[in-house]
């Protein structure tokens, strides 16, 4: 993935944070300051350092119709498959209807993916068009592109996010094998990859996934809705780890049986929506909180992220506090609170962002609490975002007798406490 630092008022890195409370945060260098009065960031008590961060570029992967080879392989196996008479023939009085694609496995982050691209409604010309009469696609994207979020190249390498059977079905075809670590677009290349064909005989397909994580299932197996089926990668023509999820309403795979599961204004390839339960086109929400001794780190790719994930502090610690968002709207504003462990509000302040994210991450930096000494014990950082609060507990200088099972001070927390 590729960093880009938000942008504001001509000032890059740090992004403008509005806040209220009590007393004057902690001093930083000068520079820092001059960002800051530059930024004509409200001066707030108890709020910790600068905001920083900005958007992460989310993954894209091939354009255009799959692959010569991939069409080829389908259709044989297909062939195959029904002259043994191991794979039904469709019936066109069924429906097939999705579930999410995606699982976790592990991981104790509040969601694990955004969308970045749809499917593009414009398939006769140059212009670009989403079911929901936006942009979020790009010229002859047959698919709806789910990228991992956050630290999509560690959630890969630790194999936490899994790619599932959106319905039950019949392998029609896989592939597994692929360098996994794929940073560049080329030539259309699905990379590793399981094809399967629905009852009704819609295909759906599965693309990018992780080098040697591909089902053990044979071709002509049947698999259930939700079984496993992968772990998201990226590997064929992809720029970073994500999903690439295309549907057919049978196995020609042409431009005129194209499905775009979702429904909406714009949507000229299905009847209605496809998903059991529609996902909305935008949803503001809150992936994962940290707190760590260090800003996050996001070398170029394919490297593995940095996250610098802390939980148990001493007191004057240095903490960055860090909230990890989809879909972050101008009009939605974020609150954020630090909360003592007697409940008390220690502190709470706003930020807004000044452009719409499909991801975003920011930071804001804490070398000492100004002012007190911090209570010993279970605190907690709270993000509000469009009505929602979403918690993360961390510790100063010490755990209690019944914080022991649920703190998990590791990255790889089961449960988001």
């Amino acid at each position: 993935m590729i960093r880009r630092m938000d942008r504001h008022r001509g000032v890059s890195v740090f992004h403008a944070a509005r806040a209220k409370s009590l007393r004057k945060p902690a001093l930083f260098h000068l520079s820092t300051l001059t960002i800051l009065a530059a930024l004509a960031v409200s001066a707030a008590s108890a709020q910790p350092g600068p905001a920083g961060g900005g958007a992460l570029v989310p993954a894209l992967d091939h354009d255009g119709a799959p692959s010569p080879e991939f069409v080829a392989a389908v259709q044989a196996s297909r062939a195959r498959l029904l002259l043994e008479n191991r794979l039904p023939l469709p019936d066109s009085s069924l429906t097939t209807n999705f579930a999410f694609p995606l699982r976790r496995s592990g991981v104790g982050y509040f969601f694990l993916n955004g969308t970045s691209n749809f499917v593009d409604q414009q398939t006769g010309s140059a212009a670009i068009l989403d079911w929901n009469c936006g942009n979020r696609t790009y010229d002859a994207h047959r698919g709806t592109d789910l990228f991992t979020y956050p630290f999509g190249w560690l959630l890969m390498d630790e194999s936490k996010v899994e790619v599932v059977a959106a319905a039950a079905g019949i392998i029609l075809e896989k592939s597994d094998g692929e360098v996994d670590r794929s940073c560049a677009l080329g030539t259309p290349d699905e990379g590793n990859y399981v094809a399967l064909e629905h009852p009704d005989g819609s295909v759906s397909a599965y693309f990018h996934m992780k080098m040697n994580s591909v089902t053990t299932k044979t071709v002509g197996s049947a698999v259930a809705a939700g079984e496993y089926l992968g772990v998201v990668g990226s590997s064929g023509n992809s720029t970073g780890p994500h999903l690439h999820f295309e549907v057919y309403s049978d196995a020609i795979f042409d431009i005129a049986h194209l499905v775009d599961p979702w429904n909406g204004t714009c949507d000229s390839l299905a009847g209605g929506s496809q998903w059991i339960s529609p996902p909305p086109y935008r949803t503001p929400r809150v992936n994962a909180i940290l707190t760590a001794d260090a800003q996050p780190g996001f070398p170029a790719c394919p490297a593995q992220e940095i996250p610098h994930e802390k939980r148990l502090f001493n007191a004057g610690d240095p903490i960055h506090f860090v909230p990890f968002l989809t879909d972050e709207l101008v009009s939605t504003p974020k609150t954020l609170k630090l909360i003592r462990p007697d409940g008390s509000v220690h502190s709470e302040w706003s930020h807004t962002t000044n452009a719409d994210y499909s991801n975003s991450w920011w930071f804001w930096y804490w070398g000492a609490f100004p002012g007190e000494t911090p209570q010993r014990g279970r605190w907690v950082f709270q993000v509000t975002i469009d009505g929602h609060a979403y918690d993360r507990a961390f510790w100063i200088d010490t755990l209690f007798a019944d914080d022991f099972e649920n703190a998990n001070t590791s990255s790889w927390s089961l449960t988001a406490p």
